[in-house]
């Protein structure tokens, strides 16, 4: 017997789901390698002043590491919440119904 196919509005949540998180996991990674290799220093590479190179007078690991990335977050967001994301059909709303069940006092069956 062939398995039933799942509901699409778990299949399309599932999808989402996945897609934000790989984002999230993305964003992330490049912002702690982006800080990483441009702002911290250690003894075999230390940074000095002409290591600093302000970029609209904020420090360059600050601007690649947290401003870029956080910006094209929020473009992805946007374009995903418009474009990609589905309104899918959740049923009929039930909400006049549950309403009267509340002020009568209970169901009448």
């Amino acid at each position: 017997m062939p398995l039933p196919l799942p509901d699409p509005v778990l299949r399309n949540s599932r999808r989402e789901g996945v897609m934000i998180f790989t984002l999230w996991l993305t964003a992330a990674a490049y912002c702690c390698l982006a800080c990483y290799q441009l702002g911290y220093s250690t003894p075999e590479r230390p940074l000095g002043p002409e290591d600093l190179h302000p970029i609209i007078g904020i420090p360059r690991w600050v601007f690649w590491g947290y401003l870029v990335p956080w910006l094209v977050c929020g473009i992805l967001t946007i374009l995903m919440a418009g474009f990609v994301m589905v309104d899918d059909d959740l049923g009929s709303d039930h909400a006049e119904e549950l309403d009267r069940d509340i002020r009568e006092g209970g169901s009448s069956e």
